[in-house]
């Protein structure tokens, strides 16, 4: 049975390794410097919801949705960042055609409707039709 030989970078690895445990050295880092504490003034440590800052990127002002999700974000919990625009996210049904272009054919409320639609044209045009269900901003119902 053959054995693969080790690489030069493995050798090397290996008496590093060998090196270090007679050392007593193997798994100890350096230790880091501790860090120094910032003073606070408990008059400012309220928060503040910094709306009218421009963008560090482009320099634009804040979009609407960026001032909204900044105004939530005060009232909302510690570790959580809200996100207004998922809330006007809700399940639609996309009707695929399975032609070797695939193509989607239009977006329903309900299963029941989009399968409806479905098998009335893939009776009609004797091709394969599939849903799916994907997330569609509400206002893509309006009427």
């Amino acid at each position: 049975m053959a054995t693969k030989k080790f690489s030069p970078a493995q050798i090397a690895a290996q008496k590093l390794f060998a090196e270090r445990a007679r050392a007593g050295t193997l798994g100890k880092t350096a230790k880091r410097k501790a860090v120094v504490k910032r003073k606070t003034n408990p008059d400012k440590a309220k928060p503040r919801a910094y709306v009218k800052r421009a963008s560090q990127a482009t320099g634009a002002p804040p979009s609407k949705r960026l001032v909204t999700r900044r105004k939530k974000a005060l009232t909302a919990p510690a570790g959580y960042f809200p996100n207004p625009k998922a809330a006007a996210m809700m399940t639609g049904y996309q009707v695929i055609c399975m032609h070797p272009k695939k193509h989607v054919v239009g977006v329903f409320k309900t299963m029941a409707e989009a399968k409806q639609i479905a098998t009335a044209m893939a009776n009609a045009k004797g091709v394969a039709y599939g849903v799916k269900a994907v997330k569609v901003h509400k206002t893509h119902f309006a009427v």
